[in-house]
């Protein structure tokens, strides 16, 4: 690796953020370079990793920077980075404006659709490398914004189906590579989410353990508090949603005498319906139970929480005041201050009635 390609890449991109988001741009390049690195690929392929994006992304003279390339790096680095540029972003002396990126997204994809096709294993390895790094920060985004992410691009969910699939089937010859295969899945995730089947079921010992960690972190510990009353999570029945060996979510939950009390639900992928499947089945073992409802106790500064019960039926039967405050003497993990920065006090009962 070239340290002067970093530089390069450094001085092009420091004022720049990755879209959406406050994360910098030059995270970007230097992932492609790593993954590239895990498929084997030589010095001058990273190279051309780290400068990918900069002739498209430069706020300043694009011929001196091309010439700057030129004398300090290969013709084959050069070629590559050339080839990884879309061509209308390069031939213009500025950068396109965001109106112009929207009416010619469709154009430029296109080309590099049929480019990619053509193109050498080289150029192809690069594009895979780049295109991995976008959709595992995309992934990471629908996985809490479900369809809501593609709000942020200049083209939407079919435009960007239609993309990205191009791509893999484009780069097919790569098949077997570590990171095409991680594209291939990524892209199957987020894309064809819907057309996968989703089973709820109950969860096995192995996938409570697994799930532990992600637990702790995010409750504070292996016990849940509500009304006064300590719940041992890994005593309690649980439900988990599970698609392609991937668990989505789960739900813990107890039955006790005509009750069922929902302890906790986790979705790990939002706003694509895990949550919502999760409870239906719930409702279902609470009605072959007997159960005359379905509560839970949430904390006042859980709004998001609150606004997806009331959207799957649950009411507001009763406000426990200072009730978290309470709890802190037998669970003395719960924040002081929670979501939206709310000061964590009260706890809201919420019910499902069965007629």
């Amino acid at each position: 690796m070239d340290f002067l390609a970093l530089k390069i890449a450094w001085d092009v991109h420091r004022k720049q953020l990755r879209k959406g988001s406050s994360i910098p741009y030059i995270i970007h390049p230097i992932e492609v370079a790593v993954i590239l690195y895990e498929n084997d690929a030589d010095e001058e392929l990273i190279n051309a990793a780290f400068l990918h994006d900069t002739l498209e992304d430069t706020t300043g003279n694009r011929e001196e920077l091309l010439k700057k390339l030129k004398d300090n790096f290969s013709k084959r680095t050069i070629d590559l980075v050339l080839a990884a540029s879309e061509p209308l972003k390069v031939k213009t002396t500025e950068k396109l404006t965001l109106e112009e990126e929207v009416k010619t997204w469709r154009q430029r994809k296109q080309h590099t659709i049929e480019f990619v096709k053509e193109a050498s294993r080289d150029i192809k390895m690069l594009i895979c490398a780049d295109k991995l790094s976008n959709i595992r920060s995309t992934y990471k985004d629908y996985k809490r914004l479900g369809k809501k992410v593609w709000e942020k691009f200049n083209a939407g969910y079919e435009e960007q189906k239609w993309y990205y699939k191009s791509l893999v089937d484009a780069l097919s010859e790569l098949e077997g590579l570590k990171m095409y295969e991680e594209l291939k899945k990524l892209v199957e995730q987020i894309f064809y989410f819907e057309d996968h089947f989703v089973e709820i079921r109950d969860a096995m010992i192995e996938e409570k353990i697994l799930l532990k960690d992600d637990i702790i972190k995010n409750w504070g510990s292996e016990i849940i508090v509500s009304k006064g009353k300590i719940h041992k999570i890994f005593e309690l029945p649980w439900l988990i949603a599970v698609s392609q060996e991937e668990i989505l979510g789960y739900l813990i939950y107890r039955i006790e005498n005509d009750e069922c009390e929902l302890v906790l639900l986790e979705s790990f992928c939002k706003n694509v319906g895990i949550g919502s499947k999760l409870l239906k089945e719930l409702e279902n073992i609470a009605k072959k139970n007997e159960c005359k409802r379905i509560f839970l106790i949430t904390t006042n500064d859980n709004i998001d929480a609150m606004k997806f019960y009331q959207k799957n039926g649950f009411e507001i039967v009763a406000i426990h005041k200072d009730a978290a405050n309470r709890a802190r003497s037998i669970k003395p993990q719960i924040p002081l201050i929670g979501n939206y920065e709310i000061p964590v006090k009260d706890e809201i009962e919420f019910e499902l009635k069965f007629s």
